[in-house]
């Protein structure tokens, strides 16, 4: 096993961050679905209801995934921030009600904007290190 340039444990780090903070979105989802949201869960628009079902399974899924480095969860954080972000922006009067949720969408837009700068950032930064890593051959001795 070759050990690892230390351009790839920023990202490693950085997917350990995004699985606690996706771990944490899934917990407010469940608790939105428990009734304790700001609103009862019963009395929220039926596309915020479908979104909170949604999205607590895939934040569940997502977190498992990004914490054991897994692909899949790198697809699923993708998939995750790039729909919420056309959900929010695209249709915005779908998902505010109240100020509290105005200030909620607007920090889950900041959050996807940031996330997906600093992956990108990071996944070049990893696979330039790789590239740009001295490989140690050895020579074979002729007798």
């Amino acid at each position: 096993m070759q050990p690892q340039p230390l351009t790839v444990l920023p990202y490693y780090l950085f997917l350990r961050f995004l699985a606690v903070a996706y771990a944490y979105s899934a917990i407010v989802y469940y608790g939105n679905l428990l009734g304790f949201g700001e609103i009862p869960w019963s009395e929220m628009p039926q596309i915020v209801q479908i979104n909170d079902i949604g999205y607590a399974l895939l934040d569940t899924l997502a977190a498992v995934g990004l914490w054991r480095k897994q692909t899949w969860g790198i697809a699923l954080f993708l998939l995750i921030a790039l729909s919420q972000l056309v959900l929010y922006l695209g249709f915005p009067q779908d998902f505010i009600f109240s100020d509290e949720r105005q200030q909620t969408v607007r920090n889950f837009i900041n959050f996807h904007k940031i996330s997906l700068s600093l992956f990108l950032a990071l996944f070049a930064l990893k696979k330039w290190g790789r590239n740009s890593a001295p490989i140690h051959k050895e020579k074979s001795r002729k007798t």
